[in-house]
C-alpha cells in the first residue's frame, strides 16, 4: 500500500469524522456485503449507525455470512434491526424512534440477478417498493441525504466500454438492471415533485472484497479454483470486468454522502475506470491460494453472448464532481480477499440466532395502527366539537362533548358497563382512548372502556376505576328514559327522576293534568286509535255521565294523569275526567283512570275510587 494512499485515507477519516460526528446514518441492507463495510467505516468515524434488514434467506451459505455480519456489527456497538425497506410501518418507525437521522445509504432491495429473472414480482417488491417506500418518509424528512446502489447493468448487454452515465441511450440487460433503472427514474421524479434535500445514485461494476457473498464472482471464482474446479470458471476468464474493491466502494459512498446535486438528484458510476480479464484475476487467485495443481485455466467464449463481453466504467464525472479516486490495485485486492477467505473458511464461527437487536415489523404494524387510531379520534372530535357548537347556537338539543376529561382514580372498585377491552392497559394509552370517546365516562386497570355505570347496581370489589370528572348527564351517558330525566350526583353517578309536567306515583311517572292543553299521553292514544281505526267520539264522557263511589278501594294500574292540587275533592277530578280522552274514572289520590281491573282484584285503600257507571 502506496505511502499516498494512506494519506489519501486519512485526510478523508479525518474530514468526514469532524462533519460526521454528531450524525445518524440509517443503512438499509446492512446486513448484506456493501452495507456492512458502509456501516463499519461509519462507525469508525464516530457516526451512529442504524441498520436496517430484513434477513431474508438467499441460501444456507449467505444467510450465515449474513447472519455473522450483522454479528460483527453489533460487538461494535452498531444498532441492527429487523424489518423490510419495502413496509412502510416499518420505515416510519425507524424514522419515529431514531429521529436523528439526517443520512441514509439505501443497499437493500439487490437480490440477484437470476433471483430477478425468475421471480420479476419478488424482485420488484425488492428494488421498486422498498424505494418509493423509503422516498415516501423522506417525504416527510426532507433535511436527510440519500444515496443509493444502482448497477452497471442498466447499461445494456451492447453498450461499448467505457461506459458513461452521459450516454442518451440504454438498454438494461437484465430484470434486475431494468428495475434498477426504474428506480433511477423513480427518485428523479421525487426529488422534481418533492424537493428531497439530496439523492445521489451510485452504478457499481463489479465489487469484490471480504465478506462478499457466495455468489459473487471473486469469491465463486476462488471457491471454484481452491477445490481444482476450474471448469467450472472457465467460461467466464475471457470477459473483461471492472474489478472494484469494497473499501474503494466505500470512499465513493462516504463522498456522495457529502455531494449536494445542483438539481436535487444526479447518478455516478463507481468503479475503476479499467477492464481487466478475469483469467488475469483468476491467475492471481491460483498465485495467492497456492493452488497445488499445474494445469493452465483455460479460456472458453461463449457463442452467442448473453452478458457483454467487456464492461468498464468511465469515472470521470464521478472524479470531477464528488473527488472519487480508487486507489486499491486489482494484485493488493486479491491478496486482500484471498487472505480473509483462508481465515474465513478456517476457523469455527458459527452464528446460532439472529443478532439483530430486535425484530420490528410486528411494532412497527401496531405503531401504526395506534397511530391511525389516534389520527382518526382527532378527526372525530374536530367534527363533533363543530357539530356541538352548532348545535347550542341553533338551539339544538345535543348531548355535551367532553374533549378534554379529567380522571379520579376509585381504588379497589369494579363496575358493570363494559364498552370494550384495549391490549394496552396503561393510564396514557387508556385516558387518551377514553378521552375522545363520546360515550366512555370511565376504565379500570384491565384496559376495560366502561360506558353508562348502572347505579341500580352497587359498585363491587375490584382493582379499581378511573372516572371521568365529566357531568354524565349533559353528555347524555345515562340509561333515564322519557318521561324521566337524569340529575347529576357526582363522577359517574346520577339519579333518574320523573321530568318536567310529571308526577312520580308508585315508581312511576304519571304526566301530570292541565285543563288548558292536551298532555302528550292524549295525544298518543288519540293517535293510536285513530290509526286503529277507532272513533275517538265513543271514549269522551258527557256531562250526564253517572260516577259511583267505591269507599276505601282502587283499581291497580290503568293510570292516565295525575291531577295536581285536587285535594281530594270528587268535584275537581269527576270535572278533568269528563273533560279527559277516555277517563273512565278516578281515585281521590289524585290520578285519572284509563282501565280498570274487574272489581274482585280491587285492593284496600285510604282513598276512594269513582268509577263511570258503563265500566262495571
Amino acid at each position: 500500500m502506496s505511502q499516498f494512499y494512506l494519506i489519501f485515507r486519512l485526510i478523508l477519516g479525518l474530514l468526514l469524522c469532524s462533519l460526521g460526528s454528531s450524525n445518524t446514518v440509517l443503512v438499509t441492507g446492512g446486513a448484506g456485503f456493501i452495507g456492512y463495510h458502509v456501516s463499519r467505516r461509519l462507525a469508525g468515524l464516530r457516526y451512529e449507525v442504524v441498520v436496517l434488514d430484513s434477513f431474508l434467506s438467499r441460501g444456507v451459505s449467505d444467510d450465515s455470512i449474513r447472519l455473522m455480519r450483522a454479528d460483527q456489527l453489533k460487538r461494535i456497538g452498531i444498532i441492527v434491526l429487523k424489518g423490510s425497506v419495502s413496509d412502510p410501518h416499518v420505515i416510519e418507525y425507524v424514522f419515529k424512534h431514531y429521529p436523528n437521522i439526517n443520512e441514509v445509504v439505501h443497499c437493500a432491495g439487490h437480490s440477484s440477478i437470476n433471483d430477478n429473472n425468475r421471480d420479476p414480482l419478488m424482485g420488484a417488491e425488492s428494488s421498486l417498493k422498498s424505494m418509493v417506500s423509503l422516498l415516501d418518509a423522506l417525504v416527510k424528512h426532507k433535511d436527510v441525504r440519500l444515496v443509493y446502489m444502482s448497477t452497471s447493468g442498466v447499461y445494456g448487454i451492447h453498450s461499448e466500454s467505457p461506459l458513461s452515465t452521459t450516454r442518451s441511450f440504454i438498454r438494461p440487460r437484465d430484470m434486475l438492471a431494468t428495475f434498477m433503472l426504474s428506480v433511477e427514474e423513480i427518485v428523479s421524479g421525487y426529488v422534481q415533485e418533492y424537493h428531497l434535500k439530496s439523492a445521489v445514485g451510485l452504478r457499481l461494476f463489479t465489487v469484490y472484497g471480504p465478506w462478499s457473498n457466495t455468489d459473487n464472482i471473486i469469491h465463486s471464482m476462488t471457491q471454484s479454483i481452491a477445490n481444482g474446479k476450474t471448469r467450472d470458471i472457465s467460461l467466464n476468464l475471457y470477459l473483461k470486468r471492472d474489478l472494484t474493491y469494497i473499501e474503494d466502494v466505500v470512499d465513493g459512498i462516504l463522498l456522495a454522502l457529502k455531494y449536494t446535486p445542483p438539481f436535487g438528484h444526479e447518478v455516478f458510476n463507481i468503479g475503476t475506470g479499467v477492464g481487466t480479464k478475469l483469467a488475469m484475476a483468476a491467475n492471481l487467485i491460483k498465485s495467492d491460494l497456492r493452488a497445488n495443481f499445474h494445469n493452465t485455466l483455460e479460456v472458453i467464449k461463449r457463442s452467442p453472448s448473453d452478458v457483454p463481453e467487456e464492461e468498464y466504467a468511465d469515472i470521470s464525472a464521478t472524479s470531477e464532481s464528488i473527488g472519487f479516486s480508487p486507489k486499491t490495485k486489482l494484485r493488493n485486492g486479491i491478496r486482500k480477499f484471498v487472505l480473509w477467505w483462508k481465515e474465513y473458511n478456517s476457523y469455527n464461527y458459527h452464528v446460532e440466532r439472529n443478532p439483530a437487536d430486535e425484530s420490528i415489523t410486528s411494532k412497527a404494524l401496531d405503531e401504526s395502527i395506534a397511530r391511525r387510531g389516534h389520527e382518526f379520534r382527532e378527526r372525530l372530535a374536530d367534527l363533533r366539537e363543530k357539530y356541538t357548537f352548532y348545535a347550542e347556537s341553533h338551539n339544538i338539543p345535543v348531548a355535551k362533548f367532553y374533549r378534554h376529561k379529567t380522571f379520579k382514580f376509585y381504588p379497589d372498585v369494579e363496575a358493570p358497563g363494559t364498552l370494550r377491552t384495549e391490549r394496552n392497559t396503561s393510564f396514557e394509552h387508556m385516558k387518551e382512548v377514553c378521552d375522545y370517546m363520546d360515550d366512555c365516562v370511565g376504565f379500570n386497570t384491565k384496559g376495560e372502556i366502561k360506558t353508562i355505570l348502572q347505579t341500580s347496581k352497587p359498585w363491587a370489589k375490584g382493582s379499581g376505576l378511573h372516572i371521568a370528572n365529566i357531568d354524565v348527564c349533559k353528555a347524555g351517558l345515562h340509561n333515564c328514559f322519557a318521561p324521566r330525566k337524569c340529575v347529576y350526583k357526582g363522577p359517574a353517578v346520577f339519579s333518574c327522576v320523573c321530568g318536567d309536567g310529571y308526577q312520580s306515583i308508585d315508581q312511576n311517572c304519571i304526566e301530570k293534568y292541565s285543563e288548558h292543553r292536551t298532555s302528550n299521553t292524549i295525544s298518543d292514544l288519540r293517535l293510536r286509535d285513530i290509526l286503529s281505526g277507532l272513533n275517538p267520539h265513543q271514549f269522551m264522557l258527557s256531562d250526564s255521565s253517572t260516577f259511583y263511589c267505591h269507599k276505601g278501594r282502587d283499581s291497580p294500574n290503568g293510570d292516565l294523569l295525575y291531577v295536581p292540587n285536587a285535594n281530594k275533592d270528587p268535584s275537581i277530578l269527576t270535572k278533568a275526567c269528563r273533560m279527559t280522552y277516555r277517563c273512565v274514572g278516578f281515585s281521590t289520590n289524585g290520578l285519572l283512570k284509563k282501565s280498570m281491573k274487574g272489581e274482585n282484584k280491587w285492593k284496600e285503600s285510604q282513598y276512594d275510587l269513582y268509577t263511570v257507571g258503563s265500566v262495571l
